[in-house]
């Protein structure tokens, strides 16, 4: 069986006894051993307290506490299962041209209207199919082996291509085009291992995605569990603890992991889970993708160690790809692959790769790691070459790969491939060579099936059984609606507020004609309601997908296991919520008070609940994004309210609209309709209302002469069978109760099953290969060769004439703003709540940064480095802040943000624009105001020029290579033109090491023109971190243990903790050395418990930084003459006047809906879609009275557009607010005044389109009249797309985040549909009712002027179904009878001159019709102007919840 941490665990229950159990629990929980993983733990997770061994010995009892593991299992006779990866000519092919324009709202609208879509997604899979060949190549020809206990590193320059290949090494080949070559795995095929050995080899990706409201231990748990057979579950308690301590996230166990929204573990603690969640997958062959990002240098060197022991001990075949990579970490790697331009330039033995590129006339410069000569091999500006070969030395990616394979190595590489492919084992000469040896093909199926539950199919990939799959994914599924109580709580009072507003707008329906419409009303928003409330159920299934592809890589679980386990529980929640509703809702309402109908009612209302639940969660299995499901699902809910029996009777529509009416069928809710419809009215006597009774008034008392103005009445009768009135208006019968039923089984089963089919064929990729797009292409040059960026970072080409990426070249700008003033922070203490608590982030720390120098902020992980940078760029939100921060011996002021610039780690931007149009923003709105508009244009150039990006100032920001992207990060700030400071997050983070220097060489020349930089940084090379003038390191609980110079090579700081007894290695990188002194690895040999926290302290180099914040503060009197004048402007928290600000952002925004055409694509999709099914099922409706509900009904169906609208404009609201609070308002580029009026003007136009677009589509199949008719509903639609955009936006602005946002929009739009007078007539409204909401309800208005414009003035002409009848005494006719009666009523008699039988139409005109639903045709244009007043009252409430949302968000300094 696979055991829960390392494959050598795999073991059967008969070879082992229950003493060898005993053994080897005396062996996990000895003293000795927990002593060792005591120590290993403080050592990974970096904290400070100090610890009696060294990093060897703490990693050799790691080493030894494997290796007694794996004694117990050879003593049983259990061999491990091992692999390895042969790959032979292997070439990947990604999709797309090397660059390509960005594509906007006209290519979507041209490709949709030509037809390409449709052909593409049917058709052309059949016809049209790419093959790899059309593509073009990612890695070109690559060969070569990785043996198992071997670590291969691969080597390159983000975008070189390294990605590209552990994905396509460890068979992830989902994302490519194809992939040709050879490549097997100790024999076994690619095929055979996605079929039946999946998870033994496993490509482990950069970035650490997990369920964020799960805790730690139920992750490890879920991935323990699931790759571990039931005989052996009682163990995983154990390895859960005993890795956790090791890779030191015990104390954590319990929290929440969470992500960038949920507060959760660390990140550096989230990668820790990343890796034991890895170790579970006991893959025998294993690709790391740069799996150190965002750990500082000790850190990635114990993973490094850790990763080194595993594959020796248990025999994986490793392949990690890492960046910025120290000696200490190269010297555990066996071998080195290197990539250039997808070209493999060599392979062969670490040890050997540096005198390789030596001897082809290549110089490694001082303190260079060996890691980083090679990566500068390929890069033009960073290659240094021996004198006297500068002529002869290959260069490029060609030459180089030519050189490789005329190279001894490339011999000797062929040759292993040989031996491999031979089934020779090549031992190896280090002390690891015993464990070095692959299995045979058939040891290790026979290791694998041994390893799996008995309940398992021999060919299956998976550990446990399909059904134990369900259970546990069933357990993880409670597991996070336990962690998300929130999102549980607030769809429970919703479903609770929505039963009493619906019971109580329907309350105490009497049984009587009256009741019988407003019955069928009631029912029929029942049976609807509780699906689209669980509409918000997509979100998860299509946002956690990348979740659930990765471990069905791992085969962890199957994707169709994972639907199952929402559908169980599911049963469970909608059961809850059914209950809830049918209680509340169905007595309020008055309906039948007995057993029978009152459980039909909740069986039907919960079973198209969960039938609807499987339907979306079916739409977001087969749609690639959120966007379309949603769409989908937006239509899905329509032809629910179009098709579904209430509106128009099935049979009608069959008859009507053919084209249309087959719909029904296929629909859930017709056979939910029904059932719940039968069994209402079933055995229900409906008495005739006094307004129903004809003829009536005095003289008419002669029952056997009147009959009742309802379906299903006869002539002297004033009672009505509820059977027959179903029967005759909607074509329902009691006996089809069950037969819906079953049919309702089969469409939730269906559906279901579907969900889960498509959930495991599918997954859904960015295809590889994708382009750098540009705003236009034909400002590209297509003769550009360029360097490949790497598939899943949408791989791109990088012109070579381009100027070289290195900040060598080129010049900083005369003009450049520099800082004048020294910014100073004394005993800065800043303290959270927390649990109830508070707790101390920073604690007394003290610095200052001085014009033209540039200061490094370094510390291990929870030392306070982020924390620190944003208190002192004034971006705290919570939180008590104590101590002095001053700019030149002065108290910072408003305007401080905007003169600063602040980098973001996460280079946060609006991603849709280019990389000159974010300069120039950046520009106009930050510069002070007094300067001219051309000078800012001027400047943003000035800097384009020397971050070298004029070349690339069109592409499109989202497409952008990862040092391209943080240049453009930098050059924002710079464009702002900081004249104080200017801080930065890691701005080498996911770079190599020359990518990391290129930006580090930048800041030195900024700084050296006179600019003050604080910067945090990890896993700097000797020469990155010499670059500094200072460093300020911090270690956990914001406690400096030292700040001042660094020196020319370090020798400040190692002058200063070598007197207090910290011995310095030749040649140790000052930057690890500084973290290693900080975690407690390097002590002091005089006193090893010695603080330096303490030393610090009390230390004469801290009196000196306090006496030289003293003087900086000083300097200010005595320079004050000197300083010119303050402009005006400089007091304002803003430098560009809110207009300004206002026009620049609409323009932003505009180009961001363009080029991002999937959302207002999706508006005129909706408005489209609607109209033409609303149109055209509708279609030139007649004057009869039928004919005039359907009228009605076909305006009040343009309301369904609603839930889309505030849908779509509330999630991109949210989304742009998102930038604006993360980056642009803490900078002071724009306040929320702009924001809010950009965003509302920026829908403008796609709010007339959309309006343009339905009334042409809907108004005229329909029939409805023209003239001022036409204009004026033509008005109101406008008003309308106006209203409901606004609306979203308001709903945006209320809501924390989009998951609040999406489970407010069912009450807030029943709120307003429900209480229009459509669904229940004004006078049937209860009265808490009739005289509030209906005259609150935006749309009473809007329908009614829409309803009073298009009907008043038609004469009615009923049908022969429109008509009632009544018998006339013998002896008169008709007319004679009804005479006196019809003069006070309304209608007419179809012939009065006929006798026995007559036939009365009830309305004569249509202002009658209009009467019974209160309008007035002389108040159209009141309407339309109490309309017009809730789209201002819309935007209105946009500015004022923006303005509240500023204030809550930012309490210090929210304006």
């Amino acid at each position: 069986m696979p055991a829960p941490a390392v494959p050598s665990y795999r073991r059967q229950t008969t070879d082992v006894s229950y003493a060898d159990r005993d053994e080897i629990s005396r062996v996990e929980t000895g003293q000795e051993a927990i002593d060792a993983i005591a120590e290993l733990h403080k050592v990974l997770s970096g904290e400070s307290e100090l610890v009696s061994h060294q990093y060897p010995e703490a990693h050799l009892a790691f080493d030894d506490f494997l290796q007694r593991e794996n004694a117990v299992l050879e003593k049983a006779g259990i061999a491990p299962a091992r692999l390895g990866v042969c790959f032979k000519n292997l070439t990947t092919w990604g999709d797309g041209n090397i660059h390509a324009p960005v594509k906007t709202l006209k290519h979507a609208v041209w490709r949709t209207l030509t037809g390409q879509d449709l052909y593409e997604w049917t058709l052309g899979r059949i016809f049209s199919k790419t093959r790899p060949e059309n593509g073009r190549p990612l890695i070109r020809n690559f060969s070569g082996v990785v043996r198992g206990g071997e670590i291969m590193l691969v080597l390159g320059r983000p975008g070189s291509g390294c990605s590209t290949f552990l994905r396509t090494v460890a068979n992830d080949h989902s994302s490519f085009l194809g992939v040709t070559g050879s490549l097997n795995y100790s024999g076994l095929t690619p095929q055979e291992i996605s079929k039946k050995y999946r998870g033994e080899v496993a490509y482990i990706p950069e970035e650490d995605e997990h369920f964020p409201t799960l805790t730690v231990r139920q992750t490890l748990e879920f991935a323990l569990e699931s790759k571990t057979p039931r005989r052996h579950r009682d163990d995983i308690p154990r390895y859960l603890e005993i890795f956790a301590t090791v890779f030191g996230i015990s104390h954590v166990l319990e929290t929440l992991v969470g992500n960038e929204y949920i507060r959760g573990v660390s990140g550096g603690e989230r990668k820790r889970i990343s890796i034991i969640e890895s170790l579970a997958t006991n893959s025998s062959v294993v690709a790391w993708d740069n799996s150190t990002r965002g750990l500082d240098a000790a850190s990635a060197l114990d993973y490094a160690r850790s990763l080194r022991i595993m594959t020796d001990t248990c025999g994986k075949a490793t392949i990690v790809s890492l960046y910025q990579v120290s000696d200490a970490v190269y010297n555990l790697t066996d071998t080195v692959l290197l990539i250039d331009e997808g070209r493999m330039i060599f392979q062969g033995p670490s040890k050997l790769a540096k005198k390789y590129f030596e001897s082809l006339g290549y110089e490694c410069q001082e303190r260079q790691t060996t890691a980083d000569f090679l990566a500068s091999v390929t890069s033009v500006s960073e290659r240094r070459f021996s004198k006297g070969w500068e002529d002869r030395t290959p260069r490029g990616a060609e030459e180089l790969e030519k050189a490789f394979r005329a190279s001894a190595f490339y011999q000797n590489l062929q040759s292993k491939i040989f031996q491999y492919d031979s089934g020779l084992s090549e031992p190896r000469t280090d002390s690891s060579s015993s464990r070095s040896y692959d299995l045979d093909a058939d040891t290790f199926k026979q290791t694998i099936r041994a390893s799996k539950s008995r309940y398992v199919p021999a060919n299956s990939s998976y550990t446990i059984s399909f059904w134990k799959q369900v259970y546990l994914c069933t357990k993880r599924q409670l597991w996070q609606l336990k962690g998300n109580r929130i999102a549980f709580y607030i769809k429970t009072g919703s479903t609770i507020i929505n039963a009493l507003l619906i019971g109580s707008m329907f309350y105490d329906q009497p049984n009587t004609s009256d009741g019988a419409f407003s019955r069928g009303g009631f029912v029929f928003y029942s049976a609807i309601l509780l699906g689209w409330i669980q509409l918000a159920e997509l979100e998860e299934a299509v946002q956690g997908r990348g979740i659930l592809n990765r471990q069905k890589r791992f085969a962890f679980v199957k994707p169709s296991a994972v639907s199952l386990a929402r559908v169980f529980v599911d049963l469970a929640v909608v059961l809850l919520q059914s209950v809830l509703y049918s209680v509340i809702a169905y007595f309020l309402a008055g309906m039948q008070q007995s057993a029978g109908p009152f459980l039909i009612f909740l069986l039907f209302i919960y079973i198209i609940t969960i039938c609807m639940t499987a339907q979306f969660r079916f739409i977001g299995a087969i749609s690639p994004n959120f966007e379309v499901a949603i769409r989908y699902c937006g239509v899905l809910l329509l032809g629910y309210i179009v098709f579904g029996g209430y509106l128009i009777p099935f049979q009608t529509l069959l008859d009507n609209v053919p084209w249309f009416g087959w719909i029904g069928y296929l629909l859930p809710l017709t056979y939910t309709y029904e059932a719940m419809m039968a069994a209402e009215f079933h055995g229900l006597d409906l008495l005739c209302s006094p307004g129903s009774v004809i003829p009536q008034g005095a003289g008419y008392n002669d029952l056997a002469y009147q009959s009742c103005a309802i379906a299903g009445s006869t002539s002297g009768s004033l009672t009505v069978s509820g059977d027959r009135y179903i029967a005759e208006t909607f074509g329902y019968y009691y006996s089809n109760v069950w037969q819906d039923f079953g049919i309702m089984l089969l469409f939730t089963i269906a559906f279901i099953i579907l969900a889960a089919i498509f959930s495991e064929r599918l997954e859904w990729h960015q295809g590889g290969g994708g382009a750098l797009q540009f705003k236009e292409i034909s400002k590209i040059n297509l003769r550009r060769s360029a360097k490949a960026k790497d598939e899943e970072e949408k791989p791109v080409d990088i012109d070579s004439q381009t100027p070289p990426l290195s900040s060598d070249g080129s010049e900083i700008p005369m003009s450049l703003a520099t800082s004048k003033s020294t910014f100073t922070w004394k005993d800065l203490t800043y303290t959270v709540p927390y649990d109830g608590k508070t707790k101390r982030l920073l604690n007394k720390v003290s610095g200052y940064c001085a014009p033209g120098q540039m200061t490094a902020l370094v510390g291990s992980s929870g030392a306070g480095k982020t924390t620190l940078l944003n208190t002192l760029a004034q971006r705290q939100r919570i939180g008590e802040l104590t101590g002095d921060m001053l700019l030149s011996g002065e108290q910072l002021g408003h305007e401080f943000q905007r003169n600063i610039g602040f980098c973001e780690q996460m280079d946060i931007h609006d991603e849709s624009s280019t990389i000159k149009e974010a300069f120039e923003f950046s520009a106009l709105l930050r510069q002070p105001s007094h300067v001219p508009r051309e000078e800012k244009i001027a400047y943003a150039k000035a800097v384009l020029e020397m971050l070298n990006l004029v070349e690339l100032q069109d592409a499109i920001i989202w497409s952008l290579p990862l040092e391209q992207k943080k240049k453009t990060t930098i050059g924002v700030e710079l464009s702002a033109k900081p004249s104080s400071m200017l801080f930065l997050d890691e701005p080498t983070s996911g770079l190599d090491g020359q990518g990391a220097l290129n930006i580090l060489n930048l800041l030195r020349r900024l700084s050296s023109a006179g600019q003050s930089i604080l910067c945090t940084i990890h896993q700097a090379t000797q020469e990155q971190f010499t670059l500094f003038d200072n460093v300020l390191a911090l270690n956990p609980g914001g406690k400096t243990f030292y700040f001042g110079e660094i020196g020319r090579t370090g020798e400040k700081i190692f002058d200063y903790f070598g007197a207090h007894g910290v011995e310095v290695e030749t040649g140790k990188n000052v930057a690890d050395f500084l973290i290693e002194v900080g975690v407690g690895v390097l002590k002091s040999t005089n006193d090893p418990k010695l603080d330096f926290n303490e030393v610090w302290r009390t230390s004469p180099e801290a009196k000196v930084l306090q006496s030289r914040i003293r003087s900086a503060c000083e300097e200010r009197r005595h320079s004050s003459s000197l300083n010119t004048p303050t402009k005006p402007d400089t007091i304002s928290a803003f430098a560009a006047p809110t207009w300004q600000q206002t026009i620049l952002l609409i323009q932003r925004i505009s180009r961001q809906y363009w080029r991002t055409p999937e959302y207002p694509y999706s508006r005129l999709y909706a408005s489209f879609l609607h109209a033409l099914l609303n149109g055209f099922t509708f279609y030139q409706l007649s004057d009869s009275i039928t004919d005039m509900k359907l009228r009605m009904f076909a305006c009040f169906l343009i309301l369904m557009l609603v839930p889309e609208f505030i849908n779509a404009t509330s999630m991109r609201f949210i989304a742009n607010r998102d930038i604006w609070e993360s980056r642009e308002y803490p900078s002071r580029i724009y306040g929320w005044v702009a924001f809010a009026i950009a965003q509302i003007v920026s829908e403008l136009p796609y709010a007339f389109m959309g309006a343009v677009v339905f009334f042409f589509l809907f108004y005229f199949p329909v029939g409805l009249p023209l003239g001022v008719p036409a204009g004026y509903t033509f008005l109101m639609v406008l008003f309308f797309h106006l209203f409901a955009t606004s609306w979203g936006q308001w709903v945006g602005a209320l809501s924390k985040n989009a998951t609040v946002a999406a489970n407010l929009m069912p009450f807030l739009v029943i709120m307003c549909e429900l209480f229009n007078g459509i669904l229940r007539p004004q006078s049937q409204m209860p009265i808490v009712w009739k005289y509030t909401m209906y005259y609150v309800a935006p749309f009473t208005y809007w329908i009614g002027g829409i309803l009073s414009t298009i009907i008043s003035g038609r004469s009615i002409s009923c049908s022969a179904a429109d008509l009632n009848y009544f018998n006339a005494p013998s002896g008169q006719t008709c007319a004679d009878y009804a005479g006196v009666w019809l003069m006070n009523t309304t209608g007419y008699l179809v012939d009065g001159n006929v006798t026995g039988r007559c036939g009365y139409c009830r309305y004569s005109v249509a202002d009658e019709y209009l009467k019974g639903l209160n309008l007035d045709s002389s108040k159209s244009w009141s309407y339309f102007g109490i309309f017009f007043g809730f789209v201002i009252s819309n935007v209105v409430l946009v500015l004022a919840l923006m303005k509240f949302y500023t204030w809550r968000s930012f309490p210090r300094n929210g304006r």
